[in-house]
């Protein structure tokens, strides 16, 4: 990316997905207060991370499963 490129990014040109499940938020209005709430579980208020974040979590959590579930085998 250059300069230029960087210069003009928005914010919607990042890769932000919650942690909770990976998808995107939405801003409702909930008793004259506005609420970020991830769109997929309705979980209010989500941490936003970065994509490449979100894959590496999952990638760590299902090597964990893997592990134990090949443990509990033995």
């Amino acid at each position: 990316m250059n300069y230029d490129s960087y210069k003009l990014i928005s914010d919607r040109d990042t890769d932000l997905v919650t942690s909770c499940c990976g998808c995107e938020e939405e801003v409702r209005m909930i008793e004259d207060e506005v609420v970020s709430i991830c769109v997929e579980c309705d979980e209010a208020y989500p941490e936003m991370i970065e994509e490449y974040e979100y894959d590496e979590k999952m990638k760590e959590h299902y090597t964990e499963m893997y592990a134990d579930e090949k443990r509990d085998l033995r």
